[in-house]
């Protein structure tokens, strides 16, 4: 039993120090020690009678026995499906029982996960799986949403994978072409069948999920904008039949599922430039009847995003055959970091670019899409050789 500083009993778990402030000690379900403190005594005894009462009534202070998929299954469901569209909660379910349900992490109680459990199954996908960080990003994320929620409801005393570490970024993709390789990539790419579909990107900057998810519906000639209200999203396996048994629209063997764009700001209309108006007009002259689709397959369905990268990385290692020059391979989504550097080269406002990118903030888009060009740095040397920077010196 605790004391004051006149000696009289507060009670167990009670005392005062001697400049004057109670405290209160309780341990939690964990085995934890915590103290409040408070110049009032009233104060400190609510306090102390609240976190008592809250460690023995709580539902989540009792010593979990779940597994992590038991706790992935409770999470996705209760916590996270009515949180986010319903093609990333199924996206997560689908990235989880990739990998992690049926492995040794899925199997473990999550009170007895370690940050060293974590990073070892990362690792063994790096390893083993030979994924790349991009390629890694989505399985760890499903472990720090759902594990961290497990901390927050007061299952875990510490969140095991808040330490975890991805490996260095790919350097294998260039962040955007150069306006000569930019030249060199046109010239080359001349007869492909995705011809028209690079041209566009290029010129408009949009994902390709946008672009192929895209009608002649979503195109006015004349008012010349470009109605960006859907994306495509490539799905296959379990994870197709997941899709369709909600009724989304599907095809081929790798389903196209068409969803609402990433987020809200990506809803947006594109003033159609004169060179994409000009591709536009081009591209519907020679359209087949009845397809509705602006970019679409040989079987006249959506096309699949792993066969465009397929193709990019074709063109690229031609021009490195036969150019004589060498251009690192590049993916679909190059097209669009390369629109918003050349954007930023022609002094386009910050504002404008986020707005055409379609993304939540000005940051983002200076973070992730803008990159000077060796080009660009010669131009701005030039500026700084018209200064004077002659020292000058003072007279003893």
């Amino acid at each position: 039993m605790g004391k004051d500083l006149k000696g009289r009993e507060l009670g167990k778990g009670l005392s005062q120090r001697k400049d004057g402030l109670y405290t209160a000690r309780y341990t939690d379900n964990f085995g934890k020690r915590h103290s409040i403190y408070d110049p009032k005594l009233s104060v400190v005894r609510q306090k102390m009678n609240e976190a008592l009462y809250t460690k023995d009534h709580s539902i989540f202070s009792k010593h979990c026995n779940m597994t992590l998929s038991e706790w992935f299954d409770t999470w996705v469901d209760v916590f996270y499906r009515n949180t986010v569209k319903t093609v990333t909660y199924l996206r997560a379910i689908a990235n989880y029982d990739r990998y992690i349900r049926n492995s040794y992490l899925g199997d473990m109680k999550i009170t007895d996960i370690k940050p060293v459990h974590i990073q070892k199954f990362i690792n063994e996908l790096i390893e083993e799986k030979s994924l790349t960080r991009s390629g890694i990003k989505p399985y760890a994320n499903v472990l720090r949403a759902s594990l961290k929620k497990a901390y927050e409801c007061g299952y875990l005393q510490a969140d095991p994978a808040e330490v975890i570490t991805l490996p260095k970024r790919n350097s294998k993709f260039r962040e955007a072409m150069t306006p000569r390789e930019q030249k060199l990539f046109f010239i080359y790419a001349q007869g492909s069948s995705y011809y028209d579909l690079f041209r566009f990107l290029l010129l408009t900057g949009v994902r390709i999920g946008e672009a192929i998810a895209l009608t002649w519906e979503d195109i006015n000639m004349e008012e010349r904008t470009i109605s960006i209200n859907k994306t495509a999203i490539t799905v296959k396996g379990k994870e197709k039949d997941m899709y369709k048994e909600r009724g989304y629209e599907t095809a081929c063997n790798r389903a196209v599922v068409i969803s609402s764009p990433k987020t809200a700001n990506s809803i947006r209309i594109l003033p159609i430039s004169d060179a994409c108006h000009t591709l536009l007009e081009h591209m519907n002259l020679k359209r087949e009847p009845k397809i509705n689709l602006l970019f679409y397959s040989k079987n006249k369905s959506y096309l699949d995003h792993s066969n465009i990268d397929a193709r990019l990385k074709a063109i690229c290692n031609l021009i490195n055959e036969r150019s004589g020059e060498h251009i690192k391979s590049i993916s679909a989504h190059t097209f669009r970091h390369t629109f918003a550097t050349r954007c930023f080269e022609l002094n386009v406002n910050i504002k404008t670019v986020q707005y055409l990118l379609g993304h939540s903030s000005a940051e983002t888009t200076m973070d992730i899409y803008t990159h000077i060009s060796t080009e660009q740095v010669k131009k701005e040397i030039q500026a700084i050789n018209t200064l004077d920077l002659t020292p000058i010196i003072k007279m003893a």
